[in-house]
């Protein structure tokens, strides 16, 4: 659809930038900085294709660098547009071990999204402190699924922990589909919520559930996931898993569990070098970013200490030893081993 896009209007430049970013995630590297290049040729100014190269394109220029720097100084632009822009200059600046400028740019970049993006820290601090009371206690055993039943694989974790990593491991298995970051978890918990009209937030509104409301939350995620059932088993990994795992307990018992791990300084370093437009807003503010990571860390203790079945994967454990614990990993799914879960990068 998007190449017929192309030819009918072949120097459109949004048009040219979708089909970049189609490209891009495709794999298609080369082409896609090709088709960047030439969106910029027709629109030198576009923040999104700007951004959307920036990681392909290496080091900048000296006159492209100083190109974007006067757009992202501009005041007269929109602040997600130069906060955006920051974000790619700093991109350039650590290909150039320019560390220094590359910080500056991500923390002035940080600052603009902190200054239009609405965020309540406490209400979310409030939230995952209040979890671990409503979802007290865990069965410690994945049901086995029934015959033709799907078996949903959540992986857990925050941004930059290496959730990608792992969906992208497993689902090189003949028997796993890729999900990705899906809402229907949320979705289906929101339509029974409705028909009940239950109004409170999460967690609160967990105890109000019975074992009925919990088979519905679970048997509708399975409906409106059906196209990714295909194979038997496929991912799910929304960044907000690791909050809900008390209600997949209770909705989809017969699903798996990963926690995906890594060193704080890495994973919050990962967080805030990144731009995530209007989700994850509190990867824009560092002590909002250490705060969240050591509220999430305790919640998964106590996820632990409930007897949660669930593996955890360390990020530097994978990279150090990929076979040992990719095989961990196939095993806790509880697949046979296939050796295509080794060439993942393909």
């Amino acid at each position: 659809a998007i190449e017929k896009a192309v030819k009918a209007e072949s120097s459109n430049p949004e048009v040219l930038n979708h089909y970049g970013v189609l490209l891009k995630a495709m794999g298609d590297q080369d082409k896609a900085l090709e088709v960047f290049n030439r969106c910029l040729k027709v629109k030198p100014d576009l923040t999104s294709a700007i951004w959307n190269r920036s990681d392909l394109i290496g080091v900048l220029s000296s006159k492209d660098y100083q190109y974007c720097d006067s757009l992202a100084e501009d005041p007269r632009r929109p602040e997600r547009q130069r906060a955006m822009l920051h974000y790619a200059l700093a991109r350039s600046c650590e290909r150039d071990g320019e560390f220094e400028s590359e910080a500056q740019h991500i923390l002035k970049g940080a600052e603009l999204m902190r200054s239009v993006v609405q965020y309540d820290h406490a209400a979310e601090m409030a939230q995952l402190q209040d979890i671990p009371g409503v979802f007290s206690d865990d069965s410690g055993q994945c049901a086995d699924p029934e015959e033709g039943q799907a078996v949903p694989v959540f992986i857990c974790g925050l941004p930059r922990s290496g959730t990608t990593l792992v969906e992208q491991i497993l689902s090189s298995h003949p028997l796993i589909m890729a999900g990705d970051e899906l809402n229907d978890l949320p979705l289906a918990c929101s339509q029974v919520l409705r028909r009940k009209r239950i109004t409170e937030p999460f967690p609160q509104w967990a105890a109000r559930c019975e074992e009925p409301d919990w088979q519905s939350i679970g048997n509708t995620y399975l409906e409106s996931t059906r196209n990714l059932h295909h194979q038997g088993y496929f991912t799910d990994k929304n960044l907000q898993n690791y909050k809900a795992i008390g209600v997949i307990r209770r909705a989809l018992p017969q699903a798996r569990i990963i926690i995906c791990r890594r060193d704080p300084m890495d994973n919050l370093w990962g967080c805030l070098r990144q731009y995530f437009s209007d989700g994850l807003v509190f990867t824009y503010d560092q002590t909002e970013l250490a705060e969240t990571w050591n509220a999430a860390d305790s919640l998964i203790t106590h996820w632990r200490s409930t007897g949660v079945p669930m593996l955890e994967v360390s990020y530097e454990a994978l990279v150090r030893n990929p076979e040992t614990i990719i095989r961990e990993l196939v095993s806790f799914v509880g697949l046979p081993w296939d050796d295509a879960c080794l060439t993942f990068y393909n």
